[in-house]
């Protein structure tokens, strides 16, 4: 059972040290092992286990647009921030892509946009959006 006051997979000195800048007094590798594997173990065991095994009810009230978006826009968020490196920021751009093209080819290819969206199917293989062409084209 979670401690009062707990919130998410990161204790509070996990996240004081993902917040300090230069990270003195913390033995980084450790904490950065911890931060890796703790999310690692969310995203590749936990977050799929659930969405496999938990019935529509119980999904629906976890993996929604209120409670995705704001995972989805942090994510993808392609900002330049205060000291990041041009070479930072294109390797950022370059693996978020990666992600885009795989997560899309995975939707089309799989049959799910047959199963999510039946009747805009015919649609969308006549008109694709400009800005999903332009991912697929850049990723490819």
């Amino acid at each position: 059972m979670p401690k009062k006051n707990f919130k998410g997979f990161l204790t509070n000195s996990m996240k004081e040290y993902v917040l300090s800048v230069e990270k003195k007094g913390y033995n980084k590798s450790e904490y950065d092992k911890r931060c890796i594997g703790y999310a690692k173990m969310s995203l590749e065991k936990d977050l799929p286990f659930l969405a496999e095994k938990l019935d529509e009810d119980l999904q629906s009230q976890i993996f929604n647009e209120e409670t995705l978006t704001p995972f989805f826009r942090a994510l993808f968020k392609v900002d330049y921030k205060e000291n990041m490196k041009k070479e930072e920021l294109e390797l950022r751009r370059q693996r978020l892509l990666k992600v885009c093209y795989s997560l899309l080819m995975w939707l089309g290819t799989e049959g799910n946009a047959w199963k999510l969206a039946p009747k805009s199917m015919e649609l969308l293989l006549k008109r694709v959006p400009i800005g999903l062409q332009a991912i697929l084209a850049e990723a490819y």
